[in-house]
This record gives C-alpha cells, sequence and structure tokens, in this order.
C-alpha cells in the first residue's frame, strides 16, 4: 500500500495513495517488477534510470509519471520521493509503500549424519591340521628261500630270509602272494620283532624271523 504524511500530496495525488497488486502484462519492466493499483489507471514501475515511477499504465517503462522514487530493487526499499505538483516537484519524505505481507525466507534446517557403526572385522581362525595315522603294519610271511642281490647281503634260509647284520636295506619275496621288493623304512621300530619295519607300495611290513 502506498501511504505518506504529507497533506499537499494527499490533497493533489490522493489517487496515488491505496493498494497496488503485481501486474500481469507486463509483469517486470527494466528489470523491475510492475504494480497496478486496485481502483484506478495507475501503475508502479522501473525507469531505464532504475528509480521507481508511479504513472499512468500506459506509460510503463517510461520516465514521465506523477512520482518519482529512489532506486531500489525492491520498491518498498526505494525513499527520496518527490511529487510533481504545480509545474515542479514537492518532496514528500513520508511517503512510503508497504507490504501485506513480507515475504520471509524459511529456516535453514542442517542436520548432522550420524557416522555409521564401527565395523568388526572376524578373523578367520587358523586352518586345522589333521595327523593322519601310519597304515597298519602288515607281517608278511615270507615263502621258499629268498635270494638276495647287492648290498647289505642277506642269507638264505627256510620261510623269511634272515639278514647277515641288523635290518638290510632291501628283502625280496620271490614267491608267493607278497612277492615283490621291500625296502628298509625305519630301525629300531617296536612293532616288528627284529625292530626292521620296511614299506612296499605305500604299506608296512614286518618279517616274522625263523
Amino acid at each position: 500500500a502506498a501511504v505518506t504524511e504529507d497533506a499537499t500530496v494527499k490533497a493533489e495525488h490522493s489517487n496515488l495513495l491505496g493498494t497496488y497488486k503485481l501486474n500481469a502484462n507486463p509483469a517486470e519492466s527494466n528489470g523491475g517488477k510492475v504494480y497496478k493499483h486496485t481502483s484506478v489507471d495507475r501503475c508502479l514501475w522501473t525507469q531505464p534510470n532504475g528509480r521507481w515511477m508511479i504513472g499512468f499504465c500506459n506509460g510503463i517503462g517510461g520516465d514521465i509519471g506523477f512520482a518519482d522514487g529512489g532506486k531500489g530493487k525492491c520498491v518498498r526499499k526505494a525513499t527520496g520521493w518527490s511529487f510533481y505538483i504545480n509545474d515542479a516537484w514537492h518532496d514528500d519524505s513520508t511517503f512510503k509503500l508497504t507490504c501485506d505481507k513480507i515475504p520471509t525466507r524459511p529456516p535453514v534446517t542442517t542436520t548432522t549424519p550420524k557416522p555409521p557403526p564401527p565395523t568388526t572385522t572376524a578373523k578367520t581362525p587358523p586352518p586345522k591340521t589333521t595327523t593322519k595315522p601310519p597304515p597298519p603294519s602288515t607281517t608278511a610271511k615270507p615263502g621258499p628261500p629268498t635270494t638276495t642281490r647287492g648290498k647289505p647281503p642277506m642269507t638264505t634260509t627256510k620261510g623269511a630270509t634272515k639278514p647277515a647284520g641288523p635290518c638290510p636295506e632291501c628283502k625280496n619275496v620271490i614267491e608267493g602272494p607278497l612277492t615283490g621288493q621291500y625296502k628298509l623304512k625305519v630301525k629300531g621300530d617296536s612293532r616288528c620283532k627284529d625292530g626292521c619295519l620296511y614299506v612296499k607300495d605305500d604299506r608296512f611290513y614286518c618279517f616274522e624271523m625263523d
């Protein structure tokens, strides 16, 4: 609304006072908004020099009118208004334009994100090692007398071969279901009477002594 306390302005330009609303066409003038009086053919706009002007609506955008105000992006902040009265400009320091509802910015709320809970990394337990028991030993019963070659020397007897010394490096069975060469694996094994544990085809054997 346009209001004043100046008696001269009230007497000469009462039709400039009152309520203005935003104009639809044109909506802007020289970078500023255009307002139109709700009762008479009077408009409020921005002049090319950036100052505000009140005049006939057909003069929107120009510099001809009845009231000249100061510069300002918002018309309610414009000051230093003058009114054309009796061929001269009359200054009115009390004239002002007010808004029924002054736009306000909503308060800005900020939210602080909560940090995620700490993560825990499960430790992988060390792999379990399973000790495989040695395969059961098999007592090889020798058949007919065996013949040994190479070292250590073997003696030929009935039944099992009998070593010339303790635990020969190998024994040969030349007949029967257990035919083959047996290599010495362990000396002093308690599972064998003579303490000599032999291996053949990944199986362990003890020879019976005659």
